[in-house]
């Protein structure tokens, strides 16, 4: 899929819990999903937004490399 226009705006975010979480930044989060595919899931599943919104997510932290 190619982002063509956007339609909406719908904020998203990335959540990271409790005070002695083992990722201090987005960069370890990054690092631990690239060392543990399949590590990180959506609210709804595939083919949501939140699915989606992780994809590009994905897409954005290769393009770091």
């Amino acid at each position: 899929m190619v982002p063509v226009s956007n339609l909406v705006d719908i904020p998203a975010y990335l959540l990271a819990t409790t005070t002695n979480s083992m990722f201090k930044s987005v960069a370890e989060l990054v690092d631990y999903a690239r060392k543990n595919p399949g590590s990180c899931a959506t609210v709804r599943g595939r083919g949501q937004l939140s699915h989606y919104d992780m994809a590009f997510f994905a897409k954005k932290a290769s393009d770091l490399e």
